[in-house]
């Protein structure tokens, strides 16, 4: 019987990384026993999880995101190999660049602290000759792989999604991609442009690769507004990236009578909120914060909606876009990452990555202008979306046997 242990940002704690929660369904159904060991803390609280499912206590015992200085002493006053990180410094020249030595320190520093002995041997103590490795993400914890690799046969499996794919989200480079891709046996994509990008990138490289989207319940239908008001959605984390401020700029130039729901937290969200108190009295505004996704479900479930709106610089496949179209929402996104596998014309509409303000207002405007019939239309267009590629129970199922068909 197989094993496997997966490998997170900070699943189970906290509300982020989601969607994996519904993917573990599908894979302890099949799967005798599973265990999560996640990166670092995001929060105390702690998610219910399937009863074959464990998990240990974060690597960090605190966010190194936010703690920066307190991860550069862990990462550099420790006896953890320092040679392997050192030829990638100087392979890649990253001394000579500013954003890549940054980039390249981060990873360095904490490698370097999972490579420590006695963390190490936490994280592999559960590796038996029957487990599979699982990496949920395509950058941090999945550089310990060349080494877990010099240890262990075990087949391992790197998912990537978004930020850790295209490299431009981090100023053009992500360190190890190249010993990372050889080390791994199935690197599996989100999205075919996804996949696409890396092959075209590292076109030398040898690797197995195969494409599993992510996918969402069905949940229910929202219903359109009835009472002359016009309700949009939008669901990101409030940084730059998101670009959601451009969204309260577009529906402050927006005639008539608007409500926006904005559901993400983030460092931007407070100026967010300032300059949300300008608008005019027409435009409405809710800022839920960070929220379970149940919590979105029950809103799309309960609240009119009419369109969601995503204008992120970078994406993979966005979550936030499958819940919206499982519910019939049209969207309208920026065409960037693999945003295109999942929005079209026939039920929203795209935008270029470098769009102005004034093509979103005239895109909502023309969208609130449309006819009921067409509107109907875009819904179940959306709809069809989601019930063809964005399935959980199809997707999750494909993935899992995916994973059981893997010779251990």
């Amino acid at each position: 019987m197989k094993n496997l242990i997966i490998y997170t940002n900070n699943y189970p704690y906290g509300v982020a990384e989601s969607f994996l929660g519904e993917e573990l369904e599908y894979l302890s159904k099949y799967i005798p026993s599973i265990h999560i060991i996640p990166l670092f803390y995001v929060s105390d609280s702690v998610r219910k999880v399937p009863a074959n499912v464990t998990f240990s206590e974060p690597v960090f015992k605190y966010n190194f995101n936010l703690h920066k200085i307190r991860l550069f002493f862990d990462g550099v006053l420790n006896m953890s190999p320092v040679f392997y990180f050192l030829k990638e410094a100087w392979v890649k020249f990253v001394f000579f660049n500013p954003k890549h030595f940054i980039n390249w320190l981060s990873f360095t520093c904490i490698h370097r602290v999972l490579l420590k002995k006695k963390i190490f041997n936490n994280l592999t103590e559960k590796i038996s000759t029957d487990t599979i490795l699982y990496f949920y993400w395509g950058d941090k914890p999945s550089g310990i792989v060349p080494f877990l690799k010099r240890k262990f046969s075990n087949p391992v499996i790197v998912r990537f999604h978004g930020s850790d794919v295209f490299e431009e989200v981090k100023n053009g480079y992500i360190p190890c991609r190249e010993t990372l891709f050889t080390s791994l046996d199935n690197a599996v994509f989100i999205s075919r442009t996804g996949e696409n990008y890396v092959r075209q990138k590292y076109p030398s490289l040898k690797f197995h690769s195969q494409v599993f989207r992510l996918g969402v319940n069905f949940h229910g239908t929202a219903k359109a507004s009835s009472d002359g008001i016009f309700r949009i959605v939008s669901c990101s984390n409030v940084i730059h990236l998101k670009r959601v401020n451009i969204i309260l700029d577009a529906l402050m130039q927006c005639p008539g009578r608007i409500h926006w729901v904005h559901f993400g937290d983030g460092p931007l969200l407070d100026e967010l909120k300032e300059k949300s108190k300008t608008r005019n009295k027409d435009l409405t505004v809710n800022f839920k914060g960070q929220v379970t996704s149940q919590e979105i479900f029950d809103f799309y479930m309960s609240n009119p909606v009419d369109l969601f709106i995503n204008v992120s610089e970078s994406e993979g496949i966005p979550v936030s876009i499958m819940e919206a179209i499982s519910f019939a929402i049209p969207v309208i996104a920026t065409e960037v990452g693999g945003v295109s596998e999942i929005v079209s014309d026939s039920m929203g509409k795209l935008l270029p990555k470098a769009f102005l303000t004034s093509e979103l207002v005239q895109i909502i405007n023309d969208f609130r202008s449309k006819p009921e019939n067409e509107i109907s239309t875009f819904k179940e267009n959306a709809f069809k979306v989601w019930e063809r590629d964005f399935d959980a129970q199809t997707n999750y199922t494909l993935f899992t046997n995916f994973v059981c068909s893997i010779k251990v």
